[in-house]
């Protein structure tokens, strides 16, 4: 919950706390901002879950910003337990709120979190594929993968190609995205991606969500295609769907649920008419069958993980919290 967009929302307030001369003492010990990192007379210009930057100060006609930086999220985590029973108090209210006077809530049990850009972490999203294969449609699909991509704007998050090879298939695709956790345990999810583009109407492929257990959560690699699971976690979206460059939601199911309530959400993707049920797609000599969508590193309309959850005590094991 207390992500980037909680304290880009709430920057002013935060700002507010940390410098007016009545509350800067108090709120800046209960982020444990001390004098000795930073001067209680100095004003801090921004907050982030991991760090703090001074105002912006002119030296020889040049900017300079003083910061303090931490590879974790010390501030989301410092407002989380140091004011647990509010936000506890605010979720109750809210669970009743939301069910009859929406207007009313502070929006404290819902969550909406994105997968981290590139491959460095500690979440991503990314395609992991078989290619350059002249093989039968049984042989595809069980292969153990051949490569991956984590850094692209947008990817064919199910894709198959035929080759010039009647009934034999060269290249398959599968997805995977993973949220870092809202700071408790998940009791409503829901996957939206952005629509980019289809191919394939004589297929018609479409698309739905399974569980996947990547070797890590982020930067997945080949032998990750290998790990997807068969049992659908929504339903499916289909080719015809697939159109109007708009969100495409998949409401995650008890099933799916249960498996990401908890530390990192991990979610696959892949084609269920074809992929899953093992039945060989229409062939057609070295035609493309896929399914566009936007990732994270478009840097806009990004797939993302919103829902409600129950906050965790302090104390307890909340996952990661960027």
């Amino acid at each position: 919950m207390f992500n980037q967009a909680f304290f880009t929302k709430h920057q002013k307030l935060l700002l507010w706390l940390l410098n007016t001369p009545v509350t800067r003492a108090w709120f800046r010990k209960v982020l444990r901002i001390e004098t000795y990192d930073f001067p209680l007379n100095k004003k801090i210009g921004e907050l982030r879950p991991n760090m703090f930057l001074g105002e912006i100060r002119w030296k020889d006609g040049q900017p300079t910003q003083f910061f303090t930086t931490f590879t974790y999220p010390k501030y989301g985590v410092k407002l989380h337990v140091a004011f647990y029973p509010i936000w506890k108090l605010m979720h109750i209210w809210d669970y009743f709120a939301d069910v009859f006077t929406p207007k009313l809530s502070f929006g404290f049990d819902a969550f909406t979190e994105y997968p981290d850009t590139g491959s460095g972490g500690p979440t991503g999203d990314g395609t992991v594929v078989v290619g350059g294969k002249d093989v039968a449609w049984a042989t595809l699909i069980a292969d153990p993968g051949t490569g991956s991509n984590n850094a692209a704007a947008s990817r064919g998050i199910m894709q198959f190609i035929a080759t010039a090879t009647t009934d034999q298939w060269s290249d398959l695709s599968r997805a995977i995205f993973s949220f870092p956790n809202p700071g408790g345990e998940i009791t409503a999810a829901t996957l939206s991606v952005v629509d980019a583009g289809r191919n394939g109407p004589t297929a018609a492929p479409d698309i739905n969500v399974y569980a996947v257990t990547p070797a890590a959560p982020f930067n997945f690699v080949a032998g990750d295609f290998n790990e997807f699971g068969s049992t659908p976690w929504s339903t499916a979206v289909t080719y015809a769907a697939w159109t109007g460059a708009a969100y495409k939601a998949f409401i995650i199911n008890p099933t799916g649920i249960a498996a990401i309530a908890t530390g990192i959400a991990i979610l696959g993707m892949r084609n269920a008419n074809y992929d899953v049920s093992g039945t060989p797609p229409p062939w057609g000599s070295t035609v493309t069958s896929n399914l566009i969508a936007l990732m994270s590193d478009n840097g806009s309309n990004e797939p993302k993980l919103s829902g409600t959850f129950t906050p965790a005590p302090p104390g307890r094991s909340r996952g990661m919290i960027f």
